[in-house]
């Protein structure tokens, strides 16, 4: 009696590669605004994009360039798109028209456009992420990338608390961005994202999955944000609820442990 050949997760399509490397620039290089006057002639590509003096447009740029690649990726297979419900792309949709307005009225225009490309940039990629990552593993795939390119931004965190302790033994991490809530809230956001991916994915990429909530934890203590903490709390709430309303409450029991962990090591420093 022959086996049944074990399902294998088929690789990520170049789309889907697209946005998975869309997806790590816009969290590592995403969160710094240069307070001095500097011309990118002056800079390398790398110092555009991931410099202390990195220029917001440069790095939107190369986002943007990877979601449309997606789109054209996608478009040459000519299948039928998902899209999101008419309720939230109406909204989502009236958002950007009116911000841009807004960008028309502001004193400061040319800055108040820079915002808003940012806002444009994810409006197209929410909508290339249903249309590209669909229901399957795509899904997976880029919420793992999501995840990792967190944990690298954590691992920036602690290095740099581990520089300035001796200095500052208070010190809040800015993990590469503006201030240390706006990295609370790339922690919080990625947290219980890394707890419902280590409940889908299969042993033994589920423990690691669960071990990666460790230092997105300690990164968030080390910003003192209590908004950030809040948030996180509130999203681990939902997450619970959710859980255990899918009957899944024992496996996420189990994404405690790393965080429970991180937390003590956390209030220790």
């Amino acid at each position: 009696m022959s086996r049944k050949p074990e399902a294998t997760t088929p690789m990520p399509t170049a789309g889907q590669w697209m946005l998975m490397v869309g997806a790590v620039v816009a969290i590592l290089a995403g969160g710094y605004t240069p307070l001095d006057n500097i011309s990118a002639d002056a800079l390398s590509l790398g110092a555009l994009i991931f410099g202390p003096n990195e220029l917001v447009q440069v790095s939107r740029a190369l986002v943007a360039v990877l979601v449309l690649g997606a789109w054209l990726a996608l478009a040459s297979k000519h299948r039928v798109l998902l899209s999101p419900d008419k309720g939230v792309m109406t909204s989502l949709l009236l958002l950007t028209v009116w911000l841009a307005g807004q960008s028309f009225a502001s004193a400061y225009v040319l800055p108040a456009w820079t915002a808003w490309t940012s806002w444009a940039v994810a409006l197209g990629s929410f909508f290339a992420v249903i249309a590209v990552a669909g229901r399957g593993a795509g899904l997976k795939w880029l919420l793992g990338a999501i995840v990792l390119a967190i944990v690298a931004m954590s691992l920036r965190g602690a290095m740099e608390y581990g520089d300035m302790r001796a200095i500052d033994p208070t010190w809040r991490i800015f993990a590469g961005y503006q201030n240390p809530n706006a990295a609370a809230v790339i922690f919080a956001a990625g947290i219980p994202l890394g707890v419902g991916l280590s409940l889908v994915l299969p042993r033994p990429l589920n423990l690691l999955g669960a071990i990666l909530l460790l230092p997105m934890v300690l990164a968030l203590m080390l910003t003192q944000s209590r908004g950030g903490l809040l948030a996180c709390g509130a999203g681990l709430v939902i997450t619970a609820v959710l859980l255990f309303a899918f009957r899944q409450g024992k496996a996420g029991l189990a994404a405690l442990v790393p965080i429970a962990l991180a937390a003590v090591l956390g209030v220790a420093l």
